[in-house]
């Protein structure tokens, strides 16, 4: 199995209704993308992070990881993303 975590920083601009909107568009994901095991997406860290938000899945393989990343609905994700992020940190292991 294949853990992905994502984790990025927001400007300061963005709203909370957007970062929920952002969170349940990445939910959508679960059971859409073949070999996509389980997907979460925090946006309530604790004042001790140094990211706002994260993405936590597992897939069954690197092949669906790599199925993922182009899926239409990840790019769809990604693009309403685009606007708010300020940087993006990834770490990739097998589990």
């Amino acid at each position: 199995m294949i853990k992905h975590i994502v984790m990025w920083n927001v400007i300061d601009e963005a709203t909370i209704e957007q970062l929920k909107d952002i969170k349940n568009e990445a939910l959508k994901l679960n059971g859409e993308i073949k070999g996509m095991m389980e997907l979460d997406f925090i946006i309530n860290p604790l004042s001790s992070s140094t990211r706002r938000l994260m993405l936590v899945a597992l897939y069954e393989d690197l092949e669906a990881l790599e199925s993922y990343q182009i899926h239409p609905l990840h790019k769809e994700l990604s693009a309403k993303m685009k606007p708010i992020v300020k940087d993006r940190v990834c770490f990739d292991y097998i589990e």
